[in-house]
């Protein structure tokens, strides 16, 4: 099981919503605290954030990175043991994060109620894969550690697919400015809890 921190809704984690949050290659590693530098566990509570039960993992090798069926068992034995409600759980995730959270999506779409992706590098290879899974992308023109072409490919493969997309392409911003803005609002989670499975 990967180490990881839990934020608990209002009211506890008990028939929640769950959403988990996978952090970037610069978390990685055995300094769990690490893991509140970006996105949701450095914001909780706010912009709405206590309407969820965030579960944070810590990848512990970056050279590795997140691993689709490790985190599939991780997200079941989480939502076991909070007793989320199972048709409410959500997977969002930046840069390497965003890349393992649409690699789960592909893995167990058929678990999950909605999903947003940071800048990352998902497969398009793969989107059929997602089904009808909701997915919200978000990139920006001037990422320079993982080009916006990877969101465009992304997008372009699930409204290929006539996946229920959307496409935040910031037209200017660095790849934490992606981030910053996606997180830092209501906007994105407002989404999420409008999907259930």
């Amino acid at each position: 099981m990967y180490r990881h921190l839990i934020f608990e809704a209002r009211g506890g984690t008990t028939g929640q919503p769950l959403l988990l949050f996978l952090h970037g290659s610069g978390e990685s590693g055995t300094e769990l605290e690490k893991v509140k530098i970006n996105g949701p566990p450095k914001l909780f509570p706010r912009f709405g954030l206590d309407r969820f039960s965030v579960v944070a993992p810590q990848c512990p090798d970056e050279k590795i990175g997140w691993e689709p069926a490790r985190l599939a068992t991780f997200l079941a034995e989480v939502i076991e043991q909070t007793r989320a409600d199972a048709s409410r759980i959500y997977v969002t995730g930046l840069s390497m994060g965003g890349t393992g959270a649409f690699d789960l999506a592909a893995e167990i779409p058929e678990r999950l109620a909605a999903a947003t992706f940071l800048c990352g590098e998902g497969d398009p290879a793969k989107a059929q894969q997602l089904g009808q899974l909701p997915v919200w992308l978000f990139h920006s023109a001037d990422d320079g550690a993982v080009p916006v072409r990877y969101g465009d490919r992304l997008f372009d493969a699930l409204r290929a697919q006539n996946a229920p997309v959307t496409y935040t392409r910031y037209r200017d911003g660095d790849h934490g400015g992606t981030w910053a803005r996606a997180y830092g609002s209501p906007l994105m989670y407002d989404w999420l809890l409008q999907h259930a499975r």
